[in-house]
């Protein structure tokens, strides 16, 4: 049975239970289920260090926001520290749950 997808996210590759078709869009998934967790305006390395399983991994936290951020849930703010940029992502005031 599959299970139900946040709406907004890609939904041409279905998630099911207990299979791993693809980890990026679970990983959102995951994000999303626990975004009262996240602050408003949390960055990469506050997903990571949550250590939520399948986002202990630099790359899957990357490619789980880069997801949000296309199915609009999440808006990527860059500030400049003087040093390399550091990205803050907002959520979708639709999308909160507050």
């Amino acid at each position: 049975m599959p299970k139900r997808r946040p709406n907004g996210l890609n939904k041409s590759v279905p998630v099911f239970d207990g299979s791993a078709i693809n980890p990026a869009i679970q990983a959102a998934e995951t994000i999303v289920a626990r975004q009262d967790k996240l602050p408003d305006g949390f960055t990469h390395r506050d997903v990571q260090r949550k250590g939520w399983t399948g986002l202990s991994d630099s790359d899957h936290v990357k490619a789980a926001i880069d997801e949000l951020i296309a199915g609009g849930y999440l808006r990527e703010s860059r500030t400049s520290t003087g040093g390399r940029p550091s990205f803050l992502y907002f959520w979708n005031p639709t999308v909160r749950n507050n």
